[in-house]
């Protein structure tokens, strides 16, 4: 469901949005069947498009439950239920727009991963454009899609080493017993596509890597992931830094100037139509993101739930704080040169010879800090500790009835959730619901009306539906 974003949250009235919010409802309802379980129902108690579905599918699944047996659906309502969180992606904006260091969602921003397809432009002359299937049985794509980049390529090395040791056992052919001939012929299928796998993401790394490199991308990502620490002075001054630069473009300097706005409400408008200015001056922009975000940000309920996240950005983690702001920033961290693993991976592998082994000479070995998105945060509270966040949202049991249940009857002891968000997804909070159900036992499954690239994300921002 492209541009459901600006369709949902823009200029329209509520009846002009709901065809589009039926349809999300419907969705979710083929979502609920197939899963085969009666979800409880989780969403804003505030009216918002993600309030609206959640009333809307809570009513459908009611109606469903009781002609059940007439449709012949089976939908287990047992103790262990999932709960399903319906949430609004004006809860936090900036997980769509800010620079990634993790594997899967800088594919998906530099060149965009459409139904596990991507697509990327080789330059070379007898085929430009180059198809790659992330396929859901890759185990490589599966033990590296999380990862920093850094350590993707080490990853990588070691895969190559261990193709190369298999490959080197085969190749002795020492033992030419009926057996041992047998299962070489037997390893050669795998063998063949642990190859093709590696090379793939080799390219793909590579071709990261060098985005990474001509862009300057470590220093966006340095800056925009510990921006609600730094003091408003350090802000701007390593903002300048960031326009000073001839590899940064326009696009990436205005996500970063729209992450400043997000988290600096109280800052003059005209500072950062300034700024804005300077940025287009380069002429490659014609976005009005600045505008849109402006316009969505003095609506009462957004602006609210902004501070509330600044508030807690900000005390969660002082020490760190302090430290950036009395002059450790990110900027000046020391640079250091990748592990003899990155180097052997241009030893061993043929794509990576003609580049040379310098591929990630000048791109740092940067270990994110560890901080939640704001909607995983929610999930995270909602399932261990739900009173603390009970009056900022409304429950439901379709098994029960139609309507919110009230306080007192609000319980889920389940280890299953779904989250999903309306109005767009990010692989960044994906990246993080992966490590959340890593570290707590929990089933997480993630959904959204689309995976929005960033830059297609900044386009609904700027277009006429926020020009109000």
């Amino acid at each position: 469901m492209p541009k459901c974003f600006a369709d949902c949250y823009g200029g329209r009235t509520e009846g002009e949005a709901d065809p589009l919010l039926d349809t999300i409802v419907d969705r979710l309802l083929s979502v609920v069947v197939t899963l085969g379980t009666l979800p409880f129902l989780v969403s804003p108690r505030s009216m918002s498009p993600a309030a609206t579905v959640a009333e809307r599918l809570n009513k459908k699944l009611f109606e469903l439950v009781s002609a059940r047996h007439q449709l012949g659906i089976s939908l287990a309502s047992s103790y262990n239920r999932p709960v399903l969180l319906i949430v609004d992606r004006t809860v936090d904006l900036g997980s769509m727009i800010q620079h990634s260091w993790n594997y899967q969602p800088l594919l998906h921003d530099l060149f965009g991963i459409n139904f596990d397809k991507l697509v990327l432009d080789t330059g070379s002359e007898k085929s430009k454009k180059v198809t790659y299937d992330l396929e859901s049985g890759d185990k490589l794509y599966q033990a590296i899609h999380r990862l920093p980049l850094s350590d993707v390529a080490s990853h990588i090395a070691t895969s190559l080493e261990s193709y190369n040791a298999q490959l080197s056992q085969i190749n002795k052919g020492e033992d030419e017993a009926a057996g041992s001939l047998v299962n070489a012929m037997n390893a050669i299928p795998q063998l063949t596509e642990q190859k093709r796998l590696l090379d793939m993401h080799t390219n793909l790394a590579t071709a990261l890597v060098d985005a990474v490199k001509s862009r300057d991308l470590d220093r966006f990502y340095e800056f925009e992931y510990d921006l609600d620490l730094l003091s408003e002075k350090n802000c701007f001054q390593q903002f300048e830094d960031l326009l000073a630069n001839d590899k940064s473009t326009a696009m990436d300097l205005y996500r970063s100037l729209l992450l400043v706005a997000l988290n600096r409400p109280g800052v003059s408008e005209s500072r950062f139509d300034e700024l804005e200015q300077r940025i287009k001056l380069r002429g490659e922009l014609k976005s009005d993101s600045l505008r849109g975000l402006r316009n969505l940000m003095k609506m009462k309920a957004f602006s609210e739930g902004l501070l509330k996240q600044i508030q807690n950005a900000k005390t969660s983690d002082l020490s760190t704080a302090k430290q950036i702001n009395e002059g450790m920033s990110p900027s000046d961290q020391p640079r250091r040169e990748f592990s003899q693993g990155h180097k052997k991976l241009a030893e061993y592998s043929s794509k990576l010879i003609d580049t040379g082994v310098s591929l990630f000479k000048g791109v740092r070995r940067l270990l994110p800090r560890k901080k939640q998105p704001c909607v995983v945060s929610v999930l995270e509270s909602l399932l261990n500790n739900p009173e603390a966040i009970s009056n900022e949202f409304a429950y439901y049991d379709p098994r029960a009835s139609e309507s919110a249940l009230a306080p007192s009857v609000r319980r889920s002891t389940s280890r299953k959730c779904v989250l999903f968000v309306v109005g767009g997804g990010s692989y960044n909070e994906a990246v993080a619901l992966q490590d959340l159900a890593s570290r707590s036992k929990y089933s997480i499954i993630y959904g959204s009306t689309a995976f929005d690239r960033p830059e297609d994300f900044m386009e609904q921002l700027g277009g006429s539906a926020f020009s109000l």
